[in-house]
Protein backbone atom coordinates (compact mmCIF):
# COMPACT_ATOMS: atom_id res chain seq x y z
CA UNK A 1 0.00 0.00 0.00
CA UNK A 2 1.11 3.36 -0.54
CA UNK A 3 0.81 6.39 2.05
CA UNK A 4 -1.45 8.96 0.43
CA UNK A 5 0.49 10.92 -1.78
CA UNK A 6 3.39 12.28 0.53
CA UNK A 7 7.19 11.63 0.13
CA UNK A 8 8.33 8.67 1.56
CA UNK A 9 11.67 8.96 4.25
CA UNK A 10 14.03 9.02 1.49
CA UNK A 11 12.70 12.48 -0.54
CA UNK A 12 11.84 10.11 -3.59
CA UNK A 13 8.18 8.89 -4.81
CA UNK A 14 6.03 7.32 -1.53
CA UNK A 15 7.85 3.88 -0.02
CA UNK A 16 6.53 1.00 -0.28
CA UNK A 17 5.09 -0.42 3.47
CA UNK A 18 4.09 -3.60 4.62
CA UNK A 19 0.50 -4.58 4.59
CA UNK A 20 -0.94 -3.64 7.75
CA UNK A 21 1.95 -1.36 8.68
CA UNK A 22 1.71 2.47 7.60
CA UNK A 23 5.45 3.87 7.88
CA UNK A 24 7.75 5.47 5.90
CA UNK A 25 11.28 2.99 7.15
CA UNK A 26 12.64 0.45 4.78
CA UNK A 27 11.87 -3.13 4.91
CA UNK A 28 14.52 -5.19 6.41
CA UNK A 29 14.77 -8.68 4.96
CA UNK A 30 16.72 -11.19 7.73
CA UNK A 31 19.43 -12.84 6.82
CA UNK A 32 21.49 -15.39 8.54
CA UNK A 33 24.14 -13.72 10.89
CA UNK A 34 27.22 -15.47 11.88
CA UNK A 35 30.85 -15.06 12.78
CA UNK A 36 31.24 -14.58 8.81
CA UNK A 37 27.86 -13.14 8.15
CA UNK A 38 27.20 -9.49 7.47
CA UNK A 39 24.51 -7.42 6.37
CA UNK A 40 24.26 -4.82 3.21
CA UNK A 41 21.74 -2.56 2.72
CA UNK A 42 19.82 -2.74 -1.25
CA UNK A 43 16.85 -0.63 -2.46
CA UNK A 44 14.19 -2.93 -0.74
CA UNK A 45 15.82 -3.88 2.44
CA UNK A 46 19.05 -4.81 4.25
CA UNK A 47 20.41 -8.18 2.98
CA UNK A 48 23.40 -10.79 4.80
CA UNK A 49 26.40 -10.74 2.53
CA UNK A 50 27.06 -14.26 1.51
CA UNK A 51 29.70 -16.06 3.63
CA UNK A 52 33.50 -16.62 2.81
CA UNK A 53 34.21 -20.38 2.45
CA UNK A 54 37.47 -20.97 4.04
CA UNK A 55 39.30 -23.06 1.77
CA UNK A 56 40.85 -26.38 2.94
CA UNK A 57 44.15 -27.40 2.90
CA UNK A 58 45.90 -28.75 -0.10
CA UNK A 59 46.01 -32.21 -0.15
CA UNK A 60 49.87 -33.99 -1.00
CA UNK A 61 48.92 -36.21 -4.13
CA UNK A 62 51.19 -38.78 -5.33
CA UNK A 63 52.88 -36.23 -7.58
CA UNK A 64 54.75 -34.22 -4.96
CA UNK A 65 54.80 -36.60 -2.85
CA UNK A 66 57.30 -38.80 -5.51
CA UNK A 67 59.53 -35.69 -5.71
CA UNK A 68 60.04 -35.34 -2.58
CA UNK A 69 60.74 -38.77 -2.00
CA UNK A 70 63.46 -38.21 -5.53
CA UNK A 71 64.92 -35.28 -3.99
CA UNK A 72 65.71 -36.78 -0.71
CA UNK A 73 67.38 -39.81 -2.78
CA UNK A 74 69.53 -37.53 -4.75
CA UNK A 75 70.97 -35.67 -1.12
CA UNK A 76 71.49 -39.37 0.23
CA UNK A 77 73.63 -40.11 -3.04
CA UNK A 78 75.47 -37.00 -3.45
CA UNK A 79 76.69 -37.59 0.66
CA UNK A 80 77.89 -41.09 -0.11
CA UNK A 81 79.98 -39.96 -3.07
CA UNK A 82 81.55 -37.03 -0.81
CA UNK A 83 80.62 -34.47 -3.48
CA UNK A 84 78.61 -31.24 -2.29
CA UNK A 85 74.65 -30.37 -2.42
CA UNK A 86 75.77 -27.09 -4.17
CA UNK A 87 78.57 -25.45 -6.42
CA UNK A 88 79.64 -22.82 -6.06
CA UNK A 89 79.84 -22.84 -2.05
CA UNK A 90 77.59 -19.89 -0.42
CA UNK A 91 80.97 -17.74 -0.27
CA UNK A 92 81.89 -19.07 -3.95
CA UNK A 93 85.11 -20.60 -3.26
CA UNK A 94 85.04 -24.22 -4.57
CA UNK A 95 86.90 -26.74 -3.12
CA UNK A 96 88.46 -29.77 -4.74
CA UNK A 97 90.50 -32.74 -3.60
CA UNK A 98 93.14 -34.84 -4.98
CA UNK A 99 92.62 -38.17 -6.29
CA UNK A 100 95.87 -40.46 -5.48
CA UNK A 101 94.50 -43.23 -8.23
CA UNK A 102 94.33 -40.63 -11.11
CA UNK A 103 97.31 -38.49 -10.14
CA UNK A 104 100.53 -39.02 -10.61
CA UNK A 105 104.40 -37.49 -10.00
CA UNK A 106 107.69 -37.57 -11.63
CA UNK A 107 111.02 -37.22 -11.42
CA UNK A 108 113.80 -37.26 -13.75
CA UNK A 109 117.55 -37.14 -12.94
CA UNK A 110 120.89 -37.71 -15.22
CA UNK A 111 123.69 -39.97 -14.10
CA UNK A 112 126.61 -40.81 -15.91
CA UNK A 113 125.02 -42.17 -19.01
CA UNK A 114 121.75 -42.51 -17.84
CA UNK A 115 118.77 -41.28 -16.88
CA UNK A 116 117.21 -42.01 -13.71
CA UNK A 117 113.47 -41.71 -14.14
CA UNK A 118 111.15 -42.53 -10.95
CA UNK A 119 107.22 -42.05 -9.89
CA UNK A 120 104.86 -42.27 -7.32
CA UNK A 121 100.84 -42.03 -7.26
CA UNK A 122 100.81 -41.78 -3.22
CA UNK A 123 99.76 -38.08 -3.81
CA UNK A 124 96.90 -36.10 -1.62
CA UNK A 125 95.78 -32.46 -1.09
CA UNK A 126 93.64 -29.68 -1.88
CA UNK A 127 92.85 -27.25 -4.24
CA UNK A 128 90.94 -23.75 -3.70
CA UNK A 129 89.44 -21.29 -5.77
CA UNK A 130 86.64 -18.74 -6.86
CA UNK A 131 86.25 -19.38 -10.35
CA UNK A 132 85.21 -15.85 -10.99
CA UNK A 133 88.09 -14.04 -9.44
CA UNK A 134 91.60 -16.08 -8.91
CA UNK A 135 93.20 -13.56 -7.04
CA UNK A 136 90.86 -14.27 -3.98
CA UNK A 137 90.85 -17.08 -1.62
CA UNK A 138 92.68 -19.23 -4.45
CA UNK A 139 95.26 -21.91 -2.46
CA UNK A 140 96.78 -25.01 -3.47
CA UNK A 141 98.50 -28.25 -1.16
CA UNK A 142 100.43 -31.27 -2.10
CA UNK A 143 101.51 -34.20 -0.03
CA UNK A 144 103.77 -36.66 -1.32
CA UNK A 145 105.00 -40.33 0.59
CA UNK A 146 108.34 -39.97 0.28
CA UNK A 147 108.59 -43.70 0.80
CA UNK A 148 106.71 -44.24 -2.36
CA UNK A 149 108.98 -42.92 -4.64
CA UNK A 150 110.27 -45.72 -6.97
CA UNK A 151 112.71 -45.91 -9.87
CA UNK A 152 112.19 -49.66 -10.49
CA UNK A 153 114.67 -50.98 -8.97
CA UNK A 154 114.77 -52.08 -5.29
CA UNK A 155 118.12 -51.95 -4.52
CA UNK A 156 118.33 -48.34 -5.45
CA UNK A 157 115.28 -47.76 -3.70
CA UNK A 158 116.27 -48.59 -0.91
CA UNK A 159 119.46 -46.84 -0.65
CA UNK A 160 117.07 -43.72 -2.02
CA UNK A 161 114.69 -44.18 1.14
CA UNK A 162 117.34 -44.92 3.44
CA UNK A 163 120.30 -42.86 2.70
CA UNK A 164 119.26 -40.02 0.96
CA UNK A 165 115.79 -39.21 1.40
CA UNK A 166 116.16 -40.35 4.73
CA UNK A 167 111.97 -41.84 4.55
CA UNK A 168 111.86 -42.73 8.17
CA UNK A 169 112.68 -39.51 9.50
CA UNK A 170 110.95 -37.47 6.92
CA UNK A 171 107.68 -39.33 5.58
CA UNK A 172 106.16 -36.60 3.16
CA UNK A 173 107.39 -34.24 0.97
CA UNK A 174 104.39 -31.18 1.25
CA UNK A 175 104.06 -27.75 -0.95
CA UNK A 176 101.75 -25.08 0.39
CA UNK A 177 101.45 -21.95 -1.97
CA UNK A 178 100.95 -18.22 -0.39
CA UNK A 179 100.23 -16.90 -3.53
CA UNK A 180 98.37 -17.51 -7.18
CA UNK A 181 99.27 -15.42 -10.33
CA UNK A 182 96.88 -16.21 -12.85
CA UNK A 183 96.57 -14.71 -16.25
CA UNK A 184 93.18 -14.25 -16.70
CA UNK A 185 90.85 -13.52 -13.84
CA UNK A 186 88.51 -16.78 -13.97
CA UNK A 187 88.26 -20.44 -14.28
CA UNK A 188 84.78 -21.35 -15.36
CA UNK A 189 83.35 -25.03 -16.10
CA UNK A 190 85.09 -25.63 -19.99
CA UNK A 191 88.01 -22.87 -19.55
CA UNK A 192 91.48 -23.91 -18.81
CA UNK A 193 94.03 -21.27 -17.42
CA UNK A 194 97.80 -20.65 -16.85
CA UNK A 195 98.54 -20.46 -13.70
CA UNK A 196 101.80 -19.43 -11.52
CA UNK A 197 102.58 -20.66 -7.85
CA UNK A 198 104.96 -19.31 -5.42
CA UNK A 199 104.68 -21.12 -1.93
CA UNK A 200 106.97 -23.51 0.57
CA UNK A 201 108.16 -26.52 -0.18
CA UNK A 202 109.77 -28.66 2.20
CA UNK A 203 111.36 -31.72 1.44
CA UNK A 204 113.93 -33.84 3.92
CA UNK A 205 113.19 -31.53 6.81
CA UNK A 206 114.16 -28.52 4.61
CA UNK A 207 111.54 -25.49 3.86
CA UNK A 208 112.04 -23.46 0.65
CA UNK A 209 110.36 -21.27 -1.27
CA UNK A 210 109.63 -22.13 -4.64
CA UNK A 211 107.38 -20.89 -7.66
CA UNK A 212 106.38 -22.68 -10.62
CA UNK A 213 104.34 -22.62 -13.80
CA UNK A 214 101.09 -24.55 -14.36
CA UNK A 215 98.19 -25.50 -16.33
CA UNK A 216 94.64 -25.94 -14.30
CA UNK A 217 91.74 -26.81 -16.75
CA UNK A 218 88.46 -27.49 -15.49
CA UNK A 219 86.33 -30.55 -17.10
CA UNK A 220 82.64 -31.10 -16.13
CA UNK A 221 83.28 -31.74 -12.32
CA UNK A 222 86.76 -32.58 -12.54
CA UNK A 223 90.27 -30.09 -12.31
CA UNK A 224 93.25 -31.36 -13.69
CA UNK A 225 96.00 -29.82 -12.66
CA UNK A 226 99.86 -30.07 -14.33
CA UNK A 227 103.18 -28.59 -13.82
CA UNK A 228 106.79 -29.11 -14.16
CA UNK A 229 109.84 -27.69 -11.85
CA UNK A 230 113.26 -28.27 -11.33
CA UNK A 231 114.63 -28.73 -7.79
CA UNK A 232 118.31 -29.22 -6.27
CA UNK A 233 118.82 -31.76 -4.04
CA UNK A 234 121.71 -30.04 -2.09
CA UNK A 235 118.91 -27.27 -1.67
CA UNK A 236 117.25 -29.20 0.29
CA UNK A 237 120.36 -31.32 2.04
CA UNK A 238 120.19 -34.37 0.14
CA UNK A 239 123.43 -35.99 -0.13
CA UNK A 240 123.93 -36.46 -4.32
CA UNK A 241 124.13 -40.55 -4.84
CA UNK A 242 127.18 -41.65 -6.01
CA UNK A 243 128.26 -45.78 -7.29
CA UNK A 244 131.68 -46.39 -8.25
CA UNK A 245 132.04 -44.54 -11.24
CA UNK A 246 128.45 -43.28 -11.31
CA UNK A 247 127.71 -39.98 -10.40
CA UNK A 248 124.40 -38.46 -10.40
CA UNK A 249 123.83 -34.82 -11.17
CA UNK A 250 122.34 -32.40 -8.52
CA UNK A 251 119.23 -31.11 -10.49
CA UNK A 252 116.25 -33.07 -10.09
CA UNK A 253 113.52 -32.84 -13.13
CA UNK A 254 109.96 -32.78 -10.96
CA UNK A 255 106.57 -33.27 -12.88
CA UNK A 256 103.00 -34.18 -11.97
CA UNK A 257 99.73 -34.47 -13.17
CA UNK A 258 96.75 -34.86 -10.39
CA UNK A 259 93.19 -34.48 -10.79
CA UNK A 260 91.03 -33.22 -8.15
CA UNK A 261 86.92 -33.50 -7.67
CA UNK A 262 84.36 -31.61 -5.28
CA UNK A 263 85.17 -32.35 -1.57
CA UNK A 264 88.18 -31.74 1.08
CA UNK A 265 90.77 -33.37 1.05
CA UNK A 266 93.66 -34.95 4.01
Amino acid sequence: MLEGGRPGWCGLPPCVTMPGRRTGKPRIDAGPTGPSGSLRATEHGVKSAPEEKEMPPRARGPLSESFRVLILAAAALAASLGLPLSSPASDGVLVYRIVPERSTVRFDVDATGHTVHGATQRVGGEVRFDPENLSREARVSFRVQAATLDTGNKTRDKKMRTSHLETEKFPEIEYDSSKVEALAPSLREGESQELKLTGQLSLHGVKRSLSFPVRAARHGAELRVSGQTVLKMTDYSIPLPKFLFFTVKDEVKVSFEVTAVPGTGS
